[in-house]
């Protein structure tokens, strides 16, 4: 009989978190118990730490993103098996419940936001996407964000460049993975982040056209690539998806490329996804905070949720398609590490993606 541990969060601020004895998770009707071999690390995560926020009641157990082998399927569970390896987000934030938490040896997740990973992708790959899939997902596909065509892993759906995009943040694991969704799209994407990581933007995510974000030419540069995508091919711009949302972002950079956009005839409506919009954005930006939890059925985005977890994304892993980018960094082996990795985490990472092997 498997025995759980998990890395425990026993009250607000409090650190480091304390590994010890777990009740072992119970597939619900829909969910799968995985045993995790891997977990992500996420700003998220030393932001619920410091602030308490969307944890509810202590003790709990936070983290987002697993990877493992099936240990139990749920009775309504039809497309999963135990011995599957997949990679999971867990959804802890929505239900407060102990067992929905990554960071521990064994997770209960959802079904509908779990995916099979082919044979050639290590766990320790796989979890670097689960959270970036859903936020990425919820930014670019529901109709109340930017609504973009649908993904696909055909050569021909990818190919039909009618739309283009900037992805602020293009580094980060959310910006990464938005970059090779969008890419699947269909779309041109241009992309922002640190010199340092611009080739790898276009080598290995895919971004079409990449931009020093500190760069004092940056907005011009923007500005000017999608003046001439939308004149000289007909290119519409479909928004912004900031995967970093930082107030100065706004007002020094994408403010002034709205304006110069709206004023230049390039666009109609300013429109940004972003995972925390400021709170003092001008009224006529149409910007939606990006929340993946919503993704779990039953909240609204059930679509997107098919769209992405259920049709695309098995496929795309197989074909190559969608990449765990960036990069994972371990810094453990054991539960006692991810507080590490929180830290890590929180000190601030450039295109990679702290994990924690279990």
């Amino acid at each position: 009989m498997a025995s759980n541990q998990a890395a425990w969060l026993e009250g607000k601020g409090m650190r480091p978190l304390a590994v010890r004895a777990a009740d072992m998770p119970k597939a619900g009707p829909l969910e799968v118990v995985v045993k995790n071999h891997a977990v992500a690390i996420n700003p998220l995560d030393w932001k619920q730490q410091d602030s308490g926020s969307y944890v509810g009641n202590f003790p709990a157990v936070i983290g987002t993103d697993i990877a493992g082998e099936i240990y139990a399927v749920g009775s309504d569970v039809k497309n999963f098996k135990i011995g599957d390896r997949v990679l999971a987000h867990c959804t802890g934030i929505m239900d407060h419940k102990p067992q929905s938490g990554a960071f521990q040896l064994y997770t209960a997740a959802h079904s509908a936001l779990t995916s099979k990973i082919p044979a050639g992708m290590s766990f320790t790959d796989a979890a670097v996407l689960p959270l970036a899939v859903s936020t990425a997902a919820k930014g670019l596909y529901a109709k109340d964000y930017l609504a973009l065509p649908a993904p696909s892993v055909s050569t021909a759906q990818r190919d039909r460049k009618g739309m283009s995009i900037l992805v602020w943040g293009g580094s980060s694991s959310v910006g990464a993975t938005a970059i090779q969704l969008a890419k699947a799209s269909g779309l041109t994407v241009l992309a922002t982040a640190s010199a340092r990581n611009l080739d790898a933007l276009k080598s290995e995510v895919g971004a079409d056209y990449v931009f020093d974000y500190k760069s004092t030419e940056a907005v011009n540069d923007i500005v000017s690539t999608i003046k001439d995508l939308h004149g000289k091919n007909s290119v519409e711009f479909g928004g912004v998806f900031d995967a970093i949302s930082e107030p100065e972002i706004f007002k020094e950079a994408l403010g002034p490329m709205f304006e110069f956009l709206k004023s230049d005839g390039v666009i109609s409506v300013k429109k940004a996804a972003m995972v925390m919009p400021p709170l003092d954005l001008p009224e006529d930006v149409e910007a939606n905070c990006v929340f993946a939890g919503m993704l779990l059925p039953g909240h609204g985005y059930d679509d997107v949720t098919q769209l992405v977890w259920g049709t695309f994304m098995p496929e795309a892993l197989a074909s190559g398609v969608l990449k765990p980018l960036p990069p994972p960094s371990v810094v453990g082996k054991v539960l006692e590490f991810v507080q590490d990795g929180i830290d890590q985490n929180k000190k601030g990472v450039s295109y990679k993606e702290v994990v924690v092997e279990l």
